[in-house]
């Protein structure tokens, strides 16, 4: 994948490391950046178009026609730049006239439109290339961290030029989302604008807008997620401004998925948010080091696998609306031993084997769940009841106590008696 990179005009004056995390986050996904140094604005919609519709046409034509003449996509990293370019390129190619007047405009300056060419966003690129790529190259998954989704206006609207996601049911960014290990959480204001364009305006009434949804994502989620760094502006630097301040972390996109593809947070540029998202990364860290203490006792793929897929829960004999095995493994993926551990909910499995009999991977949560007795055993965090036939059968050699009432009603013999002193030595010598 190769594209003409377009910045805008944010992020190279004001969100510099946004463009340093957009390269090194997507040369490791093997797209390769062009950059075209005549690129200008794309331009602005509403300080431009709505002043002056043909310099607006001009502008975007202009652009267009420069990745044309290198025979390149447009990458956007900015919504706004994507849907002012996409809709200019799509009215461009419909309509004849325009089109003819535009390019006696750039003939002037030596270029041609074409519509040859297309124009994307940083998210559509990545649902190219695919979830599934993208998960195999996750080496700092974000296990236990809850995140709002924020689409912003411009990413999916108007429909009928950027013919990308359901623009008012999107599910685009929480798949990008979630493929890095996060869970998403929906709430009310999930497609509330952030309020930038309104800032030019009436920047008071912008701040109430952003405020709606920070109030809201503070009490159902750990930060919330952008695509556009206008609305990062809005959300991150604006809430400095208020007076009661949400004081919620905001993400920009790639670099969640920087940190996940294991880029130290120092080269992402996390430290110049106006929010600190310090907190959150130690704690995404400190997942890291729960999985490898993981990754001693199981195949970290092996559980990845199981959670994904799930099928055998229904089958299970215990599972009911207040247990449901396959959590455990999610629990297992997001860095919480200890806390299953000392749940002890592993316990319920009665080693049925249904699972070992459905499972594709021929494995089933019973060898998960065997392998957590054992771990939880080395700690002695056994139940009271499974200890105490683990004693009878050291001490008498049954798991249940001998009983000779019920045999002598029947006439039958002595039952078998182990030499005890025998298993006893063997135990004190290897257990």
């Amino acid at each position: 994948m190769r594209y003409a990179l377009f910045l805008g005009c944010l992020i190279p004056y004001r969100l510099p490391s946004f463009e340093v995390t957009a390269r090194r986050v997507l040369k490791r996904l093997n797209v390769e950046l062009e950059d075209l140094s005549d690129f200008s604005c794309c331009p602005n919609t509403i300080a431009v178009e709505s002043i002056n519709e043909d310099y607006w046409y001009f502008l975007a034509a202009r652009n267009l026609a420069l990745a044309e003449k290198c025979g390149l996509d447009i990458l956007c990293l900015c919504s706004g730049c994507s849907e002012s370019l996409k809709r200019a390129n799509f009215e461009l190619k419909k309509n004849y006239a325009l089109r003819e007047r535009v390019n006696s405009k750039l003939l002037e300056i030596g270029l041609k439109y074409d519509g040859s060419i297309e124009v994307k966003h940083f998210v559509e690129v990545l649902i190219e290339i695919g979830l599934d790529t993208i998960r195999e190259k996750i080496v700092r998954p974000l296990h236990g961290l809850k995140v709002a989704c924020h689409y912003g206006c411009h990413l999916l609207r108007p429909s009928e030029v950027i013919f990308f996601d359901n623009p008012l049911k999107p599910v685009s960014l929480d798949k990008l989302v979630q493929v890095l290990g996060a869970e998403t959480v929906d709430y009310e204001n999930k497609m509330l604008c952030c309020g930038s364009g309104l800032s030019l305006v009436k920047s008071d009434e912008a701040q109430l807008l952003s405020k709606r949804k920070l109030d809201e994502v503070k009490n159902k989620a750990d930060c919330l997620v952008v695509v556009c760094p206008s609305c990062f502006q809005q959300y991150d630097s604006v809430q400095k401004l208020m007076k009661e301040k949400p004081d919620v972390p905001v993400f920009y996109y790639l670099e969640l998925l920087g940190l996940a593809l294991g880029i130290e947070p120092e080269s992402l540029g996390l430290s110049t948010h106006k929010i600190s998202v310090s907190n959150l990364v130690s704690r995404i860290n400190e997942g890291v080091e729960s999985l490898k203490v993981l990754s001693e006792f199981f195949d970290l793929a092996v559980l990845k696998n199981c959670a994904r897929c799930g099928a055998c829960s229904s089958d299970c004999p215990v599972a009911d609306e207040n247990f449901n095995p396959h959590h455990i493994v999610k629990m297992l993926l997001e860095g919480k031993l200890k806390e299953v551990l000392n749940a002890g909910e592993f316990w319920r499995c009665t080693q049925c084997y249904t699972c070992h009999e459905l499972c594709p991977q021929n494995m089933g949560l019973i060898e998960i769940f065997s392998k957590l007795k054992s771990i939880a055993s080395e700690k002695e965090l056994i139940p009271e009841d499974i200890r105490n036939q683990a004693a009878n059968v050291l001490n008498n050699g049954f798991a249940i106590l001998p009983s000779q009432t019920l045999r002598k009603r029947f006439d039958l013999p002595e039952p078998p008696k182990p030499n005890l002193d025998t298993i006893k030595k063997w135990v004190r010598s290897n257990v």
